[in-house]
This record gives C-alpha cells, sequence and structure tokens, in this order.
C-alpha cells in the first residue's frame, strides 16, 4: 500500500468502515510509516475531540494518543477473528 492510499482510507477507519483486507493492509502500512501514523493520529484525535463536545463531556480529560493505540489494538483483534471472504460484506464494527 502506498501512502496516498492509506490517507485516502483515514476516515474510513476512524469510522469503522473497512473490511478485513483493507483493515489489515491499513494497520500495517500506519504501523510502519511515520508520516501516515501522524496523518491517523491528526486526524483521529480530531474526531475523538469532536465527539466528546458532541457528547459534553467537559469535566473529562481525554489521553488521545492512548484512545487511538487503543483503537488500533481492538481493530487488530478484530481483524483476527472474522473469517475471510471474497465479498465486501464483512465490514468493521467494534461498537
Amino acid at each position: 500500500m502506498n501512502c496516498q492510499t492509506a490517507e485516502s482510507m483515514v476516515n474510513r477507519y476512524i469510522e469503522h468502515d473497512l473490511s478485513v483486507d483493507e483493515l489489515e493492509n491499513f494497520l500495517e502500512h500506519v504501523e510502519n510509516c511515520p508520516s501516515c501514523y501522524d496523518e491517523l493520529e491528526t486526524y483521529f484525535i480530531v474526531h475523538a475531540a469532536m465527539q466528546q463536545l458532541d457528547e459534553k463531556q467537559e469535566d473529562s480529560v481525554l489521553d488521545f494518543k492512548e484512545l487511538l493505540e487503543e483503537d488500533i489494538r481492538k481493530s487488530k483483534r478484530y481483524s483476527r477473528r472474522v473469517c475471510r471472504t471474497d465479498c465486501n460484506c464483512c465490514k468493521l464494527s467494534l461498537y
């Protein structure tokens, strides 16, 4: 996977809308590409902060970097559990 492809998948990753194959390829790339990881981290932090504002959790302080690492760990566990199929019916649904 190249950086342009990975960057185009960032929002779909955050929305948990990647197929299992896409997810595995995406995670492998961002874990080995500091630039793409930084891009993912930026978008993830903005998304998480917006959710926090929408939910009016003013009292809570979140460690956004830790939230991203936790999300990546969950995604990896999910991709290992899901059966592989050739169709696109397997979508990531963690929540």
